[in-house]
């Protein structure tokens, strides 16, 4: 899903000074981080937001995105509307499986499966994208202002994001292992990006916080190898890698995805029709 707001603000932002001594509803790693700058984060359910966004108990509130946002009516009691929203660049649908069901499906079926929650996601952020302009032009209308943090604030939550996610990190090795992952994701996708912007700001730096070698080997195939056949792939690949790139082999990750010979194509004919 994309991105969300930055958040709803009784009182404009001009610098990081104004964030401090302000009350927000904001929780999770998010709210850690506002606390850094002077935030105090409060945890209130939805439904309550808009009043305490009216009487001033809070000065600020995030919820989602503009057509969520659009029915908690938050408009009509404060007036600066602040992109981006930092604290959730997007969100993920997750489709829950049992997993003996899931290890009883075909594998034809599993792709099936995987493919229709792909198409699904491309789906609703292509269609998420395009409906937000009505919403902020509602927002508009209502007398909001909508635009992006001053750089100065951005600047400041970046350093206090890098900060809350490394200590988380140090932490909790799966969240360590997670926030990897998404940082080697973001160098290959950031950089083009940023090559192919039109007239966009000079962008805030990525966050960074480790630099733990994890390469990941991702083997397709047609099915059929036995389970000592794979296993002895797994460990081949790896002492290539813990050779060729001198990294931990703890760290090393070997994926394999098995397609069915009937859906696996060679020179224009399937797997199956040329009897591998």
């Amino acid at each position: 899903m994309i991105s969300e707001a930055g958040g709803w603000f009784t009182e404009e932002i001009s610098s990081v000074e104004d964030l401090n001594g302000m009350s927000m509803r904001i929780s999770g790693l998010g709210g850690e981080v506002m606390s850094r700058l002077g935030v105090s984060p409060v945890s209130i359910p939805a439904g309550e937001t808009f009043l305490g966004l009216d009487t001033g108990r809070i000065g600020a509130a995030e919820l989602s995105f503009p057509t969520i946002d659009t029915s908690a009516g938050f408009y009509e009691v404060a007036k600066h509307y602040y992109f981006p929203g930092w604290h959730q660049p997007g969100s993920l649908n997750e489709l829950l499986v049992n997993a003996d069901v899931w290890a009883g499906l075909a594998e034809s079926q599993r792709l099936a499966v995987r493919n229709a929650c792909s198409d699904l996601s491309i789906r609703m952020f292509a269609h998420d994208m395009q409906a937000q302009s009505a919403a902020l032009e509602e927002f508009r209308s209502a007398g909001v202002t909508v635009e992006r943090f001053p750089e100065e604030v951005l600047a400041a939550l970046q350093l206090a994001t890098e900060e809350v996610l490394d200590e988380a990190a140090q932490r909790d090795s799966d969240f360590a292992e997670a926030i990897e992952s998404y940082q080697n994701f973001s160098e290959r996708y950031d950089e083009y990006r940023e090559l192919t912007a039109f007239n966009h700001p000079e962008p805030t730096a990525p966050i960074r916080i480790m630099r733990i070698a994890m390469p990941t080997v991702h083997v397709y195939m047609m099915s059929g190898r036995t389970q000592q056949q794979k296993e002895s792939l797994i460990s081949e690949v790896t002492d290539a890698v813990v050779s060729s790139l001198s990294a931990p082999k703890e760290n090393v990750r070997v994926i394999i995805s098995e397609v069915p010979k009937s859906e696996y194509g060679i020179g224009g004919v399937t797997g199956e029709k040329l009897g591998r």
